[in-house]
């Protein structure tokens, strides 16, 4: 796979930057004809130095392809003449025991180079790459790269990942435990990668690729536990990047740190070999917005972005709900004074045209809006009022319902005049007198006898032309007309409530109006049933006074 991608790159730098290629090969092919002789000659010298030393070992050269020095030239800005990589001398042996012995026998022949050397094998990369690297000086002065690894390590760096599994599944299955825990934590950096995605689902392709390079392959700071547990992390990090990188809550958690048994600030810069030690505490609110000035990890940057986010959403619904409680009051106290049903009014917060009147999305929203004085309680039980029924409709239905409950009859045989015969007799509609009142007749000229209820105000005064008048002992089934009128809070839906109940005792409505007083707020109902006598009316009124909001019930005299 390894030398697969390298063929790969050269071919296509050739293509896409032919002079730019032409000038690294041939920068190569001088360097190289300077010291051609050098190379075979380390070479030798080495194999013969292991020889002795009794190691088994394999030892060839590798040259570095181009499109590797391009790189370091034109990205990573290091001039040609400071590659010391170039030419690198490979040694392969058995164990890693016997890559740090050859490591010890060839610093003890030539001098090291020294920040040249570096153990892969102790802190592999997060492909699984291991290897010991460190860069010598021959007499002449000759700089070469010594890389020491196993068969294994070199099957993995030359193939790729794919070669561990086939290593691992070809291997006795001893302590398969142990083996999956280090493979798990070997893969770690996998499930960094799936979670930098899921993290961050908007980011651009180039963008996911660069946040990988930086946080996890370009990682070359590495820091221990106080357990001695490796954590690799890019250069520039600090301990809020650390933190994160053991665990988003101990990340969440964290209040302070400790590098090398010291407390330092959490924006101080991590370097190689720091034990970094993260102090964190259950009652921490979370993270603070200042930690993404210094963060260098993109997954840390997530984490900390997605914590706030979540805060600051449950402080809003803590606030929300405070303001609930207080808009849910403030309707409350409007719906009480005006005497309407509070389900009414829940019932029209959810209703299309009150959320489209107030640009709301929920009956919450208009709540939460109503608690923070943003909105109007009045209004808002004004607009869900407005919504009602259309009550005309609803009261004709009712009035028609209430004319099949009885075949109305007006009897005049049911009133007897002292003394008089064939007379007109008729009850007067100023009162409107039913069987049980006490009556009175009226003669009038040309219209017969006017029975009036004996405190009715036209006839309380007259002297002269009244008559005994007396209801018949034996009534037939008769229904006479009564005018009464209500005095209530005004509230919704309290006409239909009235003429629901009227309906339900089957008792006749003739005429039903309604008239409200917005200074008191209350309302004034006017309406004509047919009772059968001062029995039936009293019924009815002790009935109307259990409605909600009901004031008063009279009758009328007009």
């Amino acid at each position: 796979m390894n030398e697969l991608k390298n063929e790969l790159e050269n071919l296509s730098f050739y293509y896409l930057d032919r002079d730019k290629y032409l000038e690294i090969q041939k920068l190569i092919q001088d360097k190289l004809a300077s010291n051609e002789n050098g190379v075979d000659k380390i070479i030798k010298d080495v194999s013969k130095l292991l020889e002795d030393h009794q190691i088994p070992h394999k030892i060839f050269g590798r040259i570095k392809h181009i499109y590797s020095v391009y790189k370091k030239i034109y990205v990573k800005n290091v001039i040609f003449e400071r590659i010391f990589d170039l030419q690198a001398i490979r040694i392969i042996t058995d164990t890693k025991l016997q890559c740090y012995e050859i490591l010890g026998i060839i610093h003890e022949k030539y001098t090291p180079i020294p920040g040249r050397f570096k153990d892969y094998i102790a802190m592999p990369k997060p492909n699984l790459y291991q290897s010991l690297h460190t860069t010598i000086c021959d007499s002449e002065g000759n700089l070469f790269e010594i890389q020491i690894r196993t068969k294994e390590m070199d099957r993995i760096a030359e193939n790729g990942v794919a070669a561990h599994w086939i290593y691992k599944e070809s291997a006795p299955n001893k302590d398969v435990s142990k083996k999956q825990k280090l493979t798990r934590e070997q893969f770690a950096w996998l499930g960094q990668l799936i979670n930098m995605y899921e993290e961050n689902p908007n980011t651009s392709d180039s963008e996911y690729i660069s946040q990988v390079q930086k946080d996890i392959f370009e990682a070359n700071v590495y820091c221990l536990t106080p357990k001695g547990k490796i954590v690799d992390l890019p250069q520039g990090s600090t301990p809020i990047d650390f933190a994160y990188r053991i665990h988003t809550e101990v990340g969440n958690k964290t209040i302070g740190a400790l590098v090398n048994k010291v407390i330092v600030p959490l924006n101080t810069i991590l370097k190689t070999g720091d034990v970094v030690e993260i102090k964190t505490s259950k009652n921490n609110l979370g993270p603070r917005e200042d930690w993404l000035k210094f963060v260098k990890t993109s997954s840390a940057r997530s984490q900390i972005k997605k914590a706030i986010a979540k805060r600051e959403q449950q402080e809003k619904n803590d606030i929300n709900e405070v303001f609930y409680k207080k808009g849910m009051q403030l309707l409350e106290d409007v719906i009480e004074s005006r005497g309407i049903s509070k389900e009414e009014i829940m019932d029209s917060l959810n209703q299309v045209s009150v959320l489209n009147y107030f640009n709301a999305k929920s009956a919450e929203e208009i709540i939460i809006n109503v608690g923070r004085r943003s909105l109007s309680a009045q209004l808002v039980v004004t607009q869900c009022t407005n919504l009602r029924p259309n009550l005309v409709v609803q009261i004709n239905q009712m009035i028609k319902k209430s004319h099949s409950h009885a075949d109305l009859k007006n009897n005049r045989n049911d009133i007897k005049i002292k003394g008089i015969d064939g007379l007109k007799v008729e009850p007067a509609s100023c009162c409107k007198p039913i069987p049980g009142d006490l009556i009175v007749g009226y003669i009038t000229r040309g219209s017969g006898v006017k029975v009036h209820r004996i405190n009715c105000p036209n006839i309380i005064h007259e002297k002269k032309r009244l008559i005994e008048t007396s209801w018949a002992e034996t009534l037939t089934l008769t229904y006479y007309p009564v005018d009464l009128e209500i005095l209530a809070n005004d509230r919704g839906n309290l006409v239909v409530d009235l003429m629901s109940l009227i309906s339900s005792v089957k008792i006749r409505i003739e005429s039903i109006s309604a008239k409200s007083h917005y200074e008191t707020k209350t309302a004034t109902i006017s309406c004509t049933v047919y009772v059968s006598d001062v029995h039936h009316l009293e019924t009815l009124i002790s009935n109307l006074n259990k409605i909600t909001g009901i004031l008063e019930v009279n009758r009328v005299f007009h």
